[in-house]
C-alpha cells in the first residue's frame, strides 16, 4: 500500500480520528499488549479497515518517546497516518483562530490537537480523545473545542462499545 492511505482503506472515510492519548493510556495503563491483546487485535482490524486513523503530527507526538507504542504504530504508519491536504491545513487555521489556546507553544504541547479536529471536521470523523471536557475555553482541551465547533468526541471505552468489542 502506499503511505498515508488510510481514509482510502477499503474505500471508506475514517469514523475515528485518534489523538495520541487514546494509544498511550491504552498501551502504558488501560489496555497494555501483554494482558489484553485482543484490545490491540482489535485496534488493528479498525485501521486496516480504513475506519481509524490519526494525522501525521500526532504520530510525531507518539514518534518522541521511541517505545513500543510507537513501534505498533511505525508498523501501521501507511494505513494509520493520514497526509495533510488543503482542505485540512485550512481546517486547522479555523481551528486556531476560533480557538488559539488551544496549544501550548510554550510548553511545546498539545501540538497534534489541532490537527486531529481539523482531521475530524474535514472527514466527519469522532473525535476518540482522553482528555476531558472541562466548558473553560480560555484554556482549551481537545473535547472543548470539539464541542465548540460541533464535532462529536467520545473515549476510548465509548469507541470499545460503539464497536462492540468484547474481551
Amino acid at each position: 500500500m502506499t503511505k498515508g492511505v488510510a481514509a482510502s482503506a477499503a474505500g471508506k472515510k475514517p469514523r475515528y480520528m485518534l489523538d495520541s492519548s487514546v494509544l498511550i493510556e491504552a498501551y502504558q495503563r488501560n489496555y497494555p499488549p501483554d494482558v489484553n491483546e485482543s484490545f490491540w487485535l482489535k485496534m488493528h482490524a479498525l485501521i486496516v479497515e480504513g475506519h481509524a486513523c490519526m494525522p501525521d503530527e500526532v504520530y510525531r507526538e507518539i514518534e518522541r518517546k521511541a517505545d513500543g507504542l510507537f513501534d505498533w504504530c511505525k508498523e501501521r504508519k501507511d494505513l494509520l497516518v493520514m497526509p495533510i491536504d488543503v482542505a485540512e491545513q485550512v481546517a486547522v487555521a479555523e481551528v486556531l483562530k476560533a480557538h488559539e489556546r488551544l496549544v501550548d507553544t510554550k510548553k511545546g504541547r498539545s501540538m497534534g490537537d489541532p490537527w486531529v479536529i481539523a482531521f475530524a471536521k474535514v472527514h466527519g470523523a469522532i473525535v476518540v480523545t482522553e482528555e476531558q471536557l472541562t466548558r473553560n475555553l480560555k484554556a482549551p482541551r481537545i473535547p472543548d473545542v470539539c464541542d465548540a465547533m460541533g464535532i462529536t468526541c467520545i473515549n476510548t471505552l465509548a469507541l470499545v462499545r460503539a464497536e462492540k468489542w468484547k474481551f
